[in-house]
């Protein structure tokens, strides 16, 4: 039609199976003012706005539907809307995947959100949904942006293949990620910046192309008992002002550095366990920070418990940086002890990919 195809509202209902919409004017299906309807195996296709789109306090349970090249994304939330959208295909689309904004809510769980032309998912101005169990891949920009003092909970994703990074937080958002694998992408696995900051606890970040992890300008993000490992560039780097702490997390086998800082980063590490290809800590170029309490690995290093003089051993300072370095412990790690190491927490990676 020459407006939407379904427009549920005022506190409307019931159930919308197995039907074709697409080629709508406005959007395919638009949900607001309380309405709450499910739309349960449908296809929703080349719609002119979005394919779905639940706003002003809309609500709905959209599960298990084909959702795919609409013009202004799969999915719109905003406005205070709270739909639950579980186990659905959202992919090809020409903008986003979905596009979560304007204080907007919603629970996303079970879906594959993959091929999209801008972000599989970006949340910005206030917005706070919850994003469990669902697969961002191949999206032509980031698997997920949180922009613009967006948050939201982030758990269990499987986040890959995405053609820049795999997470993205900017300005001033606060988001919380939480057990998630964060692989294979084409930049960074994860990168903050303009002031972004968030918690990243318990996620496996491995294998991108760029850093794990990487924060600029006056960006602070919390990382605790993460893995991140086998990347291309350092498992952490905070530069250009970038901080951040690190607590409790295993940063091992990058092809670069443990954690780095320069240009006028200053991350706060802290109780670390960090085993890499070259120095463990490396600062360059004004870098600068507080490296305190880290287990610091390297095959110079004799057994453990070794004292702070052979931990700085896996330590660089160039001469025009300076940091706080205190109370860090050397331990050795022989050829074969690292790749045990290695082939163990790269077991546990191949069998969540085989999951």
């Amino acid at each position: 039609g020459a407006a939407a195809g379904l427009w549920y509202r005022t506190g409307s209902g019931g159930l919308l199976e197995l039907c074709e919409v697409r080629d709508n004017g406005w959007s395919g299906v638009q949900i607001s003012e309380g309405a709450n309807p499910t739309l349960r195996r449908n296809s929703i296709c080349n719609n002119r706005s979005a394919g779905v789109i639940s706003f002003h306090g809309g609500r709905g349970l959209i599960e298990r539907n084909d959702i795919s090249a609409n013009g202004k994304g799969g999915v719109q939330v905003r406005s205070g809307a709270d739909p639950v959208l579980r186990g659905n295909r959202i992919h090809s689309e020409r903008s986003f995947g979905v596009w979560v904004y304007e204080r907007g809510l919603g629970t996303f769980e079970g879906n594959h959100i993959a091929n999209n032309a801008w972000s599989g998912l970006q949340v910005e101005e206030q917005s706070h949904p919850v994003v469990v169990h669902n697969t961002l891949r191949g999206n032509c920009s980031a698997g997920i942006v949180v922009y613009n003092r967006g948050s939201g909970v982030y758990e269990w994703n499987d986040i890959s293949g995405n053609g820049r990074c795999g997470v993205q937080v900017k300005s001033a958002s606060l988001p919380q990620f939480r057990c998630n694998r964060i692989h294979h992408e084409k930049q960074a696995g994860v990168l903050t910046a303009e002031e972004g900051s968030g918690l990243f606890e318990e996620n496996d970040i491995f294998d991108n192309q760029w850093s794990g992890v990487q924060t600029e300008g006056p960006s602070a993000p919390v990382l605790r008992r993460n893995r991140i490992h086998h990347n291309g560039g350092a498992g952490f780097i905070a530069y250009q002002s970038g901080s951040g702490v690190l607590e409790g997390n295993h940063v091992y086998a990058n092809k670069k550095y443990g954690v780095q800082s320069k240009t006028g980063g200053r991350p706060v590490v802290r109780g670390n366990l960090l085993h890499d290809r070259q120095f463990a800590i490396y600062l360059t170029e004004n870098g600068a920070g507080t490296f305190e309490g880290n287990l610091i690995h390297w095959p110079g290093a004799s057994e453990e418990g070794e004292g702070e003089e052979e931990a700085e051993q896996g330590v660089y300072v160039s001469a025009d940086s300076s940091a706080t370095i205190s109370g860090n412990r050397a331990a050795q790690l022989s050829a074969a002890d690292a790749d045990r190491a290695s082939e163990q927490e790269d077991g546990m990676s191949s069998e969540g990919d085989a999951a």
